[in-house]
């Protein structure tokens, strides 16, 4: 069973069906259990500053992010911002209507930056651009993180091209749970 339907609205891309406070909750499961320590790799001091949530539909993510550090300036991108009957626009202080490769594109152009990137369940095509082509990398602050959470597996060659450019592999817990790919900045310089 897929947690994603493809939307008539904008054609072969997809819109979650579960309820946001559902997915919220399965999400900040995902996080506490998968990311972040102590059973995790990652410490929760990470969720802060400026986050990006690049994918952020009706805002489950933001919402379980929120539970961490209700203090973030959390900014959402979506193809679809039109969702009706949802309190999502309370969780982010900005929601941008774009695809994400775009507003990478924008925001590295601006020469904004951000403490956390963070996408939840985007399509590995999309985010195998951002990492190809370096910019995704280039708006994340000095000491900055990526946090990148696939609900489906990561292809072979998408896995070596992300282990290339400094993205680090982390395995859900159980065999259903989604992969994970991590990237610090500060990572590049220790090489």
């Amino acid at each position: 069973m897929s947690d994603f339907e493809p939307t008539k609205l904008i054609g072969p891309t997809f819109c979650d069906t579960q309820p946001p406070e559902e997915r919220a909750f399965i999400l900040g499961y995902v996080l506490s259990k998968d990311v972040f320590l102590p059973e995790g790799f990652l410490d929760k001091a990470a969720v802060r500053g400026n986050v990006l949530d690049l994918g952020c539909g009706r805002g489950s993510l933001g919402a379980a992010l929120r539970e961490i550090n209700g203090q973030i300036n959390l900014v959402g991108v979506d193809i679809v911002t039109e969702y009706r009957g949802e309190n999502f626009r309370e969780i982010y202080s900005d929601i941008r209507k774009n695809n994400a490769a775009r507003e990478v594109g924008e925001i590295k152009k601006k020469g904004q930056k951000f403490d956390l990137v963070v996408s939840c369940a985007l399509p590995p095509g999309v985010i195998e651009d951002l990492i190809n082509e370096g910019e995704v990398t280039d708006i994340v602050k000095p000491e900055g993180s990526i946090l990148l959470i696939f609900d489906a597996p990561i292809g072979a060659s998408f896995l070596r091209m992300a282990k290339e450019a400094g993205f680090e592999l982390h395995n859900g817990t159980f065999p259903s749970d989604p992969d994970i790919l991590y990237w610090h900045n500060g990572s590049k310089l220790r090489d």
